[in-house]
């Protein structure tokens, strides 16, 4: 979802500092409809030079409420 509103934004550049391991849009480009790789075609994206810290820290802010995101969903059900 974020990438497609990345590209529908018009945003051309990405800088990234930690890899997603559990699946980040930006893998997601080659397998997208051809129309979404066609347009995302223009995206330039690239991880920062940064030291190891820096991607932990990143890694652990994005996952800081996960466990507790997954419960909320699936108490949804």
């Amino acid at each position: 979802m974020c990438l497609a509103r990345i590209i529908n934004s018009g945003i051309t550049e990405i800088f990234y500092i930690a890899d997603d391991k559990q699946g980040g849009g930006v893998d997601f480009l080659k397998v997208m409809p051809p129309i979404w790789q066609k347009l995302g075609a223009n995206l330039n994206i690239s991880k920062m030079d940064l030291p190891k810290e820096f991607e932990e820290l990143a890694h652990n802010l994005a996952f800081a409420n996960a466990e507790q995101i997954h419960k909320v969903i699936l108490n949804r059900q």
